[in-house]
């Protein structure tokens, strides 16, 4: 049976070596560091019984990781971006050299 190509060779090169970066564990773990800090303070000081602090967990890990994305994915664009024209391999006009 075929394999399907659901992402393609190029795009799973780039994870993969955006992945193994030193820069990238750090990352992660300074933001859930800092997600878990910042919760567990609001958690704290907030008077909400204890069935609704699963919920205010739940809602603001989602808000940190939508942010984390957000955030991430405009940088990684910008990166990649800037490390293709810095090797010549942007164009302007649809794939024909200038």
């Amino acid at each position: 049976m075929p394999r399907i190509e659901i992402i393609p060779p190029v795009v799973h090169r780039e994870f993969l070596v955006r992945s193994r970066a030193p820069i990238t564990y750090w990352l992660r773990l300074g933001a859930a560091g800092t997600a878990f800090v910042v919760i567990g303070i609001a958690v704290n000081f907030s008077l909400f019984s204890g069935i609704s602090v699963g919920s205010v967990w739940f809602v603001s890990f989602s808000w940190c990781l939508w942010f984390f994305c957000l955030v991430e994915g405009v940088r990684q664009s910008f990166d990649m971006l800037s490390g293709e024209k810095r090797d010549g391999q942007l164009t302007a006009n649809g794939g024909k050299r200038l």
